[in-house]
C-alpha cells in the first residue's frame, strides 16, 4: 500500500471518527477544551485557603520595598509617601488644594546641598525648558522665536508664579494645556530642582546688573 493512500486513509478514519464522536449523546465525561488558554488556569480566589503557605492565606501581606502605584487612596499611613499621599511633595498642592509656595529642601529631594540641587535643576532645565522659555527665563527660546504663540515669561514680576503653579505647570502642563506636560520626562525631584532654578532666574532678573545688561542690549538695538 502506498504512502498516499495511507494517508487518505487515515484522513478518512479521522473524519469519520470526529462525526461519529458528536452525534449528540450524552457523556459523563468532561468535554474536549482544544484551545484551553488560560480559561482553566490553576489559580486562588481571594480569602481562598492556601495550602502552600505557612499561614494558610492565601492573599498576601505587602512585602518590604514594594512600592505603590497609584495615588486615588488617602490612607491614614504613618509613611506620607505610601501612594504618594503627601500632596503638596507629589502634587504641589496644600490642603485646601492651593499651589504650595515653599519648595521642598534639598535634603528631602536626595541632594546634597542647595547648590546641587540648583544644578541639577538648570541643567533639566536647559534641556526641556530654555528651548521655549529661553535660558534666561525670558520667554524667547529658539522655538518661541520661530512662531510658537503664548509662551510666558517666568521672569516678569507682574506674572509671577508660586513655586507650585510652577511644579504643576511641569506636571500637568501650562494654562490651555498650549504646554504639554513633561510628568514622563522629569521625575518628582527634578521637577522641584527645576522649579528653584526658576525661581533664582526670577530673582537674578531683577538684580541692577541684569537689568542694566538688558537696557544696554535694547540701546544696542
Amino acid at each position: 500500500m502506498s504512502l498516499k493512500l495511507q494517508t487518505k486513509l487515515a484522513i478518512t478514519a479521522l473524519i469519520a471518527a470526529l462525526f461519529f464522536g458528536c452525534r449528540g449523546s450524552e457523556s459523563k465525561k468532561p468535554p474536549i477544551h482544544l484551545n484551553p488558554n488560560m480559561d482553566l488556569q490553576e489559580k486562588y480566589k481571594a480569602q481562598e485557603e492556601s495550602k502552600f503557605f505557612a499561614d494558610g492565606r492565601t492573599m498576601r501581606p505587602i512585602e518590604e520595598g514594594v512600592i505603590p502605584y497609584g495615588d486615588q487612596y488617602q490612607l491614614s499611613s504613618p509613611d506620607p509617601d505610601f501612594l504618594k499621599a503627601d500632596k503638596a511633595f507629589y502634587e504641589g498642592l496644600d490642603k485646601d488644594g492651593k499651589p504650595v509656595t515653599v519648595v521642598p529642601s534639598a535634603e528631602k529631594l536626595g541632594f546634597k546641598s542647595d547648590k546641587e540641587m540648583l544644578k541639577r535643576g538648570q541643567e533639566r532645565y536647559d534641556i526641556y525648558c530654555a528651548p521655549c522659555h529661553g535660558t534666561v527665563g525670558d520667554g524667547k527660546g529658539a522655538v518661541a522665536l520661530r512662531g510658537f504663540p503664548n509662551v510666558i515669561s517666568l521672569i516678569d514680576p507682574q506674572a509671577k508664579k508660586s513655586h507650585g503653579q510652577v511644579y504643576r505647570a511641569i506636571l500637568v502642563g501650562g494654562p490651555g494645556k498650549i504646554m504639554p506636560s513633561y510628568a514622563y520626562q522629569i521625575n518628582v525631584q527634578d521637577r522641584w530642582a527645576v522649579t528653584a532654578y526658576v525661581e533664582l532666574l526670577s530673582k537674578t532678573a531683577q538684580s541692577p546688573e541684569f537689568l542694566k545688561a538688558v537696557e544696554t542690549q535694547k540701546e544696542k538695538k
